[in-house]
């Protein structure tokens, strides 16, 4: 499959055919890593850990238990 890169804003972009996106289970958004490997492009999806996912927990951020039968959202009782 053939793509071309073409200007976008002050950088260059490719896109990513949606057949290739689905294969993938990419979409807007989707975080991906970059590198360049002997002249080649290579992108792929990051690879997790739970160490590094657990620095990205903060206080603001982090699942609170709320123990009273207040309705605080869009729950149905």
């Amino acid at each position: 499959m053939q793509a071309h890169i073409q200007k976008w804003g002050n950088s260059l972009g490719l896109r990513i055919p949606m057949q290739l996106a689905k294969q993938l289970k990419l979409h807007q958004g989707s975080p991906v890593n970059i590198e360049i490997d002997d002249g080649r492009i290579i992108i792929q999806s990051p690879k997790y850990n739970l160490d590094t996912m657990l620095k990205d927990i903060t206080p603001k951020n982090q699942h609170r238990q709320i123990l009273d039968d207040e309705q605080r959202g869009n729950e149905v009782w």
